[in-house]
């Protein structure tokens, strides 16, 4: 039960309006090139193959400078359920969404209901209570992978003193390197 993701129904007409948003929100970050480049998912021309040559090609860089190098890798649990709708507006209001768009996405996030339809078989069906969304992105929906995206687009930026980080979607690789053994467990170690 702990692997199954919740997949939101929406309506068609919901859809039809978030497309028109997330056109408009990523045309943004396109043009002003807000997000990070060492993040490929989800993103138009990037895939799983582009983050394991950039993982590859950082590794063999470091490997042909005789440099200590070492991974941290990530697979955040249910990360697309933890994001915080008050983080993630602020992150959109720094990024440039103002007033009445900045509104429609704190109204897009806010009071969600939500409940759990079991089915045994055709004769055996059961539904939880609604229950208030009161954090996470909408899974099933055109804006929730780029509301992820945005949440986590500064990730990179704060380890970048210490190491590289390379995304997709939710699985993050860390790579440190250091030329010293010693110096590269301490960054390792860093919180």
């Amino acid at each position: 039960m702990a692997n199954y993701r919740p997949v939101s129904l929406l309506l068609v007409f919901s859809k039809v309006f978030e497309k028109a948003m997330y056109y408009r929100l990523n045309q943004l970050l396109q043009t002003n090139n807000i997000l990070a480049t060492d993040q490929y998912g989800f993103r138009k021309g990037l895939s799983t193959e582009h983050a394991t040559f950039s993982l590859t090609d950082n590794i063999l860089m470091a490997w042909n400078k005789k440099i200590h190098i070492g991974g941290i890798f990530c697979d955040l649990t249910n990360a697309f359920d933890c994001v915080n709708h008050d983080v993630l507006t602020a992150k959109l209001e720094h990024y440039g969404i103002q007033e009445s768009t900045l509104n429609w996405f704190k109204y897009y996030l806010s009071n969600r209901r939500q409940r759990t339809k079991l089915s045994i078989n055709k004769d055996q069906i059961y539904y939880s209570t609604w229950e208030i969304v009161k954090q996470g992105v909408t899974q099933g929906s055109v804006l929730g992978l780029l509301l992820f995206i945005i949440y986590i687009n500064d990730l990179p930026m704060s380890v970048e003193l210490v190491s590289k980080a390379i995304l997709f979607a939710d699985d993050t690789s860390v790579i440190v390197i250091d030329k010293d053994h010693p110096a590269l467990n301490r960054k390792q170690s860093l919180p």
